[in-house]
């Protein structure tokens, strides 16, 4: 992940900053690890970014998460995305007016 903290300060490093700062929180927090990561992979799902996605998993697993719960978390994410993308529809106006 260094990679993609490089190219973030790189591309905007004010972005950079944040998530710095984000991370900083986080780490910093009564949170567990497993918590952190599931935090990890639902925030790389939602931004569909698959290269942090990737980079987090085998993080995941090794502080003892398993692949299932992996897998139920992006599905989990996957499913509110659809079904607010699918909520937020012209239909809605139509219904409202």
């Amino acid at each position: 992940m260094p990679n993609c903290y490089a190219a973030a300060g790189h591309l905007n490093p004010a972005t950079l900053k944040v998530i710095q700062q984000a991370d900083g929180v986080l780490t910093s927090s009564s949170l567990k690890t497993q918590d952190l990561d599931i935090i990890n992979i639902v925030v790389s799902d939602i931004a569909q970014c698959s290269h942090y996605l990737t980079a987090h998993s085998p993080l995941a697993l090794n502080a003892g998460l398993t692949q299932a719960i992996l897998e139920a978390a992006v599905a989990a994410t996957t499913f509110i995305s659809t079904f607010n993308r699918i909520n937020d529809t012209p239909i809605d106006a139509e219904v409202d007016a």
